[in-house]
């Protein structure tokens, strides 16, 4: 759903203590983009996707796993972004953002969505024709928004995001790499030096989200459906300088190594402000949701805040016991991007198959698997999802080993590396440059500018 980080020439103590040393690359990046994409692998078939008629529980995770945590996929891109221009030309990243997320996104969009729509027992269709009939259908009549859910691509909306806030971004990539922005990191390094200054980092960020809010809805170019606009500020245009601005903010954090060295310290700050944006989500999710004032506005600062707090206690948590790499973490970045595009398609065959639902509640009582699981289904529906999960993961890797990893274009399509543990041990695979991308091969160090950002020593005091 993202190029990591490379080995960091770091030579203070603090750097040190705080789990950076010269020998090793920040692997808690990888291991958060891996880790963020199995919890919405989890999500989707534990408690149902979206698009299906079958869902098992209520979105009791909505506001931390969806509302929030999505925002983990922008913030890790827009580091990665600025290791991959160490490496490449701006044409070369726009090629490779084409390569990566233009084509994956359309292609599976054109082929995996209509599969995924005959899944679903709602839609009772029996021939090509009417598969191809429905789902032009569902994406002419998708909610207004960039890439709606349940619209064309459906769950790979968040590679059309990435590769449109890439383009945007490119710009301020580099400026961000160039002697240009050194007014901006002497600014940004002395809000770090102060306790719970990387949270201060997002307040700007939050106040253009919310003036681009209050714009769009007093121009009323937004949805007035309640429904619709939930999804509009989630996955469509009422979410996209949201998502913009974590990419900005992940990028601005690792153009210098000292502000690393802030994670652990302003962790227990950006829990407590996690903590209170979980709560106002939950208490308040459909208070949120409207399009009017101050309900869009409240809810943009809350989803902003929120998850860039997020991002800071998972990264300080990561910084601390996931900074290694494994065989785990070495396989898993080499077929991520296959994991994310096939994975919605193959929970919706897993669940057609084992559970043989014939409408969206009832399932077919002369079948004695889906009988089992029926009363399975009774008794708790997230074992059921659980059950669903484990055999959707089993089908899924062996899809990816014994179907796409032996075929060239398969394998190039869909960024599986030929080797099953690539790069491991003797040294890292590093990660694409979005959640779901494998593969960028950068270098070796961390920061975007070895001078350091402009950003005077002082700037690392207030520990």
């Amino acid at each position: 759903m993202v190029s990591g980080a490379g080995v960091v020439p770091v030579t203070s103590s603090s750097a040190v203590a705080s789990g950076i040393s010269s020998s090793s690359r920040l692997y808690f990046l990888d291991w958060i983009r891996v880790l963020a994409l199995f919890v919405v692998f989890l999500q989707h078939a534990v408690l149902g996707l979206p698009f299906l008629a079958f869902a098992w529980t209520g979105g009791a995770w909505d506001v931390p796993v969806v509302f929030l945590g999505i925002g983990l996929f922008f913030v890790v891109s827009g580091a990665s972004s600025l290791f991959s221009l160490e490496r490449r030309s701006s044409t070369e990243f726009i090629r490779e953002r084409v390569s990566r997320l233009a084509i994956p996104y359309l292609v599976g969009g054109a082929i995996l969505y209509p599969l995924a729509f005959s899944l679903n027992p709602d839609n009772k269709v029996s021939s090509f024709t009417e598969i191809w009939e429905g789902s032009r259908s569902y994406w002419s009549t998708a909610p207004t928004g960039l890439v709606p859910q349940g619209g064309f691509g459906s769950w790979l909306w968040v590679l059309a995001s990435l590769f449109l806030i890439a383009l945007v971004s490119l710009p301020l990539l580099n400026w961000l790499r160039s002697r240009r922005s050194d007014y901006f990191m002497q600014l940004a390094g002395r809000v770090a030096a102060l306790r719970g200054g990387l949270l201060l980092w997002s307040m700007p960020v939050t106040l253009l989200v919310v003036a681009v809010e209050y714009l769009l809805i007093e121009l009323e170019i937004q949805p007035t459906d309640t429904e619709e606009y939930a999804l509009y500020i989630y996955t469509g245009w009422g979410a996209f300088p949201r998502y913009c601005g974590l990419f900005l903010l992940g990028a601005v954090l690792v153009v210098n190594r000292k502000y690393l060295t802030k994670l652990g310290r302003d962790w227990k700050i950006a829990l407590a402000i996690l903590a209170g944006s979980i709560f106002v989500g939950e208490r308040s999710l459909d208070w949120l949701f409207q399009t009017k004032l101050p309900n869009a506005l409240v809810a943009q600062a809350v989803a902003c805040v929120g998850s860039w707090s997020l991002f800071v206690v998972v990264a300080a948590v990561g910084q601390r016991f996931w900074n290694q790499s494994s065989k785990l973490l070495s396989y898993s970045l080499g077929i991520i991007v296959a994991f994310y595009v096939l994975h919605a398609p193959v929970i919706a065959a897993t669940t057609r198959v084992v559970l043989s639902p014939d409408n969206g509640e009832q399932f077919d009582s002369n079948d004695f698997t889906s009988d089992i699981f029926w009363n399975l289904h009774s008794f708790s529906p997230v074992a059921t999802g659980a059950v669903v999960a484990v055999l959707s993961l089993v089908v899924l890797v062996g899809f990816i080993e014994l179907v796409v990893r032996p075929i060239g274009p398969l394998r190039a399509l869909l960024g599986v590396t030929k080797e099953r543990f690539p790069g491991y041990p003797s040294r890292a695979v590093v990660a694409g440059d979005d959640p779901v991308v494998v593969g960028s091969r950068d270098g070796d160090t961390l920061g975007a500018r070895s001078d350091g950002g402009g950003v005077d020593d002082g700037a690392s005091g207030g520990d």
